[in-house]
């Protein structure tokens, strides 16, 4: 991975996050960033068409996203730009399908929310994903039951059943599951290549760490001999100072008879 996609997917990281976390954090950068491809390529291609209420769904898609990521990077409060980024990456193209007539117009363009599945797995408990799974299960259920009313909002230069959407659909969707999977693969390799680099670094610093403390203890030990060595020679000095006071005690009480 080059340093500028490594610094870009890295906006959102802070001190003290695991490398878990920095993980979700990426995979989260990445997926605004492909979905929003996506986004700028449904926007031009409906307004080709001529079609531009409906277009304000996918370029919404794209400012909405910018402004959460640029709020991420400024805050780094992941929980509400996953929160943020997850919501409109499942609820808008359920909102296009709908704008732009149903299943068939649109070429089922509500797949696109699967890639809301995958971030949703960013979550560290896991019921919250299947929330969000229970959300894209009821808004399939929801279209598929009023798919004949949102046909009546079908666009006139929109055919009936739109292969071509499908087919692009298809493509896209793919290649940007694989991308975000691929980048996914690199990012856990990555972290566990720095957590294998920081766990031989803790254990060469606790190699040192039992050398420097194995070195204390023998210096301690040698100031313990040296401090009962002075000991002795300190308690060897007052014997031999109070030997020597009891001899000139002696020697003044022989010259005191001496001289009497």
């Amino acid at each position: 991975m080059t340093n500028s996609i490594k610094y870009f997917s890295s906006i959102g990281h802070k001190l003290g996050d695991s490398e878990e976390i920095k993980v979700q954090k990426s995979f989260l950068v990445f997926l605004a960033t492909f979905m929003s491809m996506g986004g700028i390529i449904w926007g031009t291609l409906l307004v080709s068409y001529d079609i531009i209420y409906p277009s304000f769904i996918p370029y919404g898609y794209v400012l909405i996203s910018i402004i959460n990521i640029l709020g991420f990077k400024l805050s780094k409060n992941f929980k509400v730009a996953r929160v943020v980024q997850i919501f409109i990456s499942m609820a808008l193209p359920f909102m296009l399908q709908a704008s732009l007539g149903g299943f068939l117009p649109s070429g089922m363009v509500m797949l696109w929310s699967i890639l809301a599945l995958l971030a949703s797995l960013s979550f560290e408990k896991m019921r919250y994903a299947m929330i969000w799974l229970v959300l894209f299960v009821t808004g399939t259920v929801f279209l598929y039951l009023y798919d004949d009313v949102f046909y009546q909002f079908k666009p006139e230069p929109l055919s009936d059943v739109s292969l071509g959407f499908l087919a692009l659909n298809a493509v896209i969707i793919s290649s940007v599951v694989f991308a975000l999977v691929y980048f996914f693969v690199v990012l856990s390799q990555e972290a566990q290549h720095e957590l294998v680099s920081s766990n031989d670094m803790i254990r060469k610093l606790n190699t040192k760490l039992v050398s420097k403390t194995q070195q204390l203890e023998k210096t301690q030990k040698a100031l313990q001999i040296s401090n009962q060595e002075l000991q002795n020679s300190k308690e060897r000095l007052l014997e031999i100072t109070k030997k020597q006071t009891e001899i000139n005690e002696r020697l003044l009480k022989e010259k005191g008879r001496i001289s009497a």
